[in-house]
């Protein structure tokens, strides 16, 4: 059973083994077309969201109620079209959520009204100096609440509607990938579902991928390691826990709690990959098995797809 572990560990380490030289036009040496001057965005800042008595059913009064103040906004996806517009895709939530504690007279507990908020936003950008800019956003915004009951009585309702989202701020660049960013975002409430409006003012980074340039790119292609096309992957853990999990996901609620397996991996860029790797793959199969040598990755020379 251990021999078994140990090649699932070699396997691991096989499956990185590098093929033969890159062939002078193979595309992996520049990022995708479609990856290029795309990017991703994290924002951390006050959110104010006038929750009260207002928004309990009739009949309900709270003793206390929790308004936390701090939340994220994280750009899942966007794509800068030209150096004037881009398009987004975020999520947003607050590191806690309102909490309501004691809505009857013989209720002790503490009950959460979880609001999360989804966008999909085109932002226009206008150059103030040569590293400094302006932008205002606009676009659909989605807002999901989950309440809370008492038996089988709402006191707080689900809601989930989509309204528009409009938002302004400022950028500095540090460098042509980076930027600073500071901005504010109001998502409207809505009357008839008692939901009451969200404004977000924040500060963050924003990382977008660059082209490379051309001796990048053509190092890249003289480096002499890359990665295989095809590449199958084995995973096993057990034994530890899930603190960390739990840490991320409950005591600071940054992801969502959940499973995720990967089975299969598309090389799509490759970068030269230090010669140490190739060694020590395979002194790890000489180790183990001898001058065997056994791979789960497909070389460019074997591919046939």
């Amino acid at each position: 059973m251990n021999r078994f572990w140990l090649f699932v560990g070699a396997a691991l380490l096989c499956v990185c083994a590098p093929a033969s030289a890159q062939p002078p036009d193979d595309p992996r040496a520049q990022y995708p077309r479609a990856l290029q001057n795309s990017f991703v965005a994290i924002n951390v800042g006050a959110i104010d969201q006038p929750f009260s008595q207002a928004q309990l059913a009739p009949g309900f009064q709270a003793a206390a109620i929790e308004v936390p103040r701090i939340d994220v906004r994280v750009m899942l996806l966007g794509h800068e079209f030209n150096r004037f517009i881009s398009a987004q895709a975020s999520y947003m939530r607050p590191l806690n959520y309102v909490k309501y504690t004691s809505v009857t007279p013989d209720d002790v507990s503490a009950h959460h009204v979880r609001v999360n908020f989804g966008a999909v936003t085109l932002k226009v950008r206008t150059p103030l100096r040569a590293t400094w800019s302006a932008y205002a956003e606009s676009g659909l915004g989605f807002t999901s609440r989950t309440g809370f009951a008492l038996g089988d009585t709402a006191v707080v309702a689900d809601a989930h509607y989509a309204s528009a989202i409009v938002g302004g701020g400022g950028e500095y660049r540090v460098t042509p990938s980076w930027d600073l960013t500071a901005g504010v975002t109001l998502l409207p409430g809505k009357t008839d579902v008692n939901q009451p409006r969200t404004i977000f003012s924040s500060g963050g980074f924003r990382y977008t991928v660059r082209p490379l340039p051309p001796e990048r790119v053509q190092a890249n292609r003289e480096g002499g390691v890359i990665f295989p096309h095809q590449v199958v992957q084995l995973e096993y853990s057990s034994g530890t826990g899930y603190a960390v999990n739990d840490f991320v996901s409950k005591k600071v609620p940054v992801f969502w709690a959940g499973h995720a397996k990967v089975d299969f991996t598309k090389n799509v860029y490759t970068k030269v990959l230090p010669a140490m790797q190739a060694q020590a793959s395979d002194s790890l199969e000489r180790l183990l098995f001898g001058a065997a040598r056994t791979t789960f990755a497909q070389s460019d020379a074997e591919r046939v797809m």
